[in-house]
């Protein structure tokens, strides 16, 4: 019967919204690829390579671009917690805002995950246990595992 249903649903050409689902997303046009000199030059101003390093790997590639990712809410965060957000940010040589470091990243997301746990114990659950939750599946539910 069910099977029956989610064909005849299926045949109709439902739209995915109708279903409780998303509606579809364009394919959005694939981003210019950077200027290998432009990267290097944030990568330093980062801290992600050492000064005297010319060349990244591919998990300094992807570092970046979770710091650029989390960049905007972390320097938020962090001017939030401490009043400033000096510290953890370097200069850019051009005008704008101030960059995130890779230390500042890190603080951001051991502050995170502070800031978690305590939630957790207030809610009275131990810490061991907030960060062994699973979805429905079973499957881990934090993105931690994932990055």
């Amino acid at each position: 019967m069910l099977a029956t249903l989610l064909l005849a649903v299926l045949a109709l050409g439902a739209r995915a919204g109708d279903l409780g689902g998303h509606a579809p997303v364009a394919a959005e046009a694939p981003a210019p690829v950077e200027d290998r000199a432009a990267v290097l030059e944030e990568m330093w101003a980062r801290r992600l390579l050492a000064p005297d390093q010319s060349a990244w790997a591919p998990s300094d590639a992807e570092l970046l671009g979770r710091i650029r990712a989390a960049e905007a809410d972390a320097l938020v965060f962090l001017k939030r917690r401490f009043g400033t957000n000096r510290n953890w940010t370097a200069s850019r040589k051009s005008p704008g805002p101030r960059l995130l470091t890779k230390e500042g990243y890190d603080k951001y997301l051991f502050l995170l995950s502070q800031d978690a746990i305590e939630y957790f114990e207030k809610k009275g659950a131990g810490a061991k246990w907030a960060l062994k939750l699973t979805d429905w599946d079973g499957g881990a539910s934090s993105t931690e595992t994932a990055g």
